[in-house]
């Protein structure tokens, strides 16, 4: 993986954290994607705040990927979130927060690096 671009999303704690760690470990290039920044990594990667629902905000963070590095080789969709609850106790704005960045942020991030990575 040496030299390789890889963006993680949700790469600030947890299995994020540790793709960015296993990642870095190989050569790897990393960019982080995430609303926190990590605490605990053990090599400083490249960090972009970023709220993966936001179409937008996903695309201009992809544009920074692409102006460093000129590509991006792999993408890591992780970000997700857990809201524990009864159907009955479950709001549909939690649901729609669970279903965004859960679900709907991998689709975003796809469509967003997807045209990078198909130049290649």
């Amino acid at each position: 993986m040496k030299e390789k671009v890889i963006v993680i999303t949700g790469g600030a704690r947890g299995i994020g954290a540790a793709s960015v760690d296993a990642f870095m470990d190989t050569g790897a290039r990393v960019a982080v994607l995430d609303r926190i920044k990590g605490e605990y990594w053990k090599q400083e990667p490249f960090y972009l705040e970023c709220d993966v629902t936001n179409e937008k905000k996903i695309e201009e963070c992809i544009a920074k990927v692409l102006e460093k590095w000129g590509r991006i080789d792999v993408l890591v969709n992780n970000a997700g979130i857990q809201r524990y609850g009864t159907v009955t106790e479950t709001t549909s704005d939690a649901w729609d927060e669970v279903m965004n960045v859960n679900l709907k942020s991998m689709f975003l991030c796809a469509k967003a690096v997807l045209p990078a990575m198909e130049k290649k």
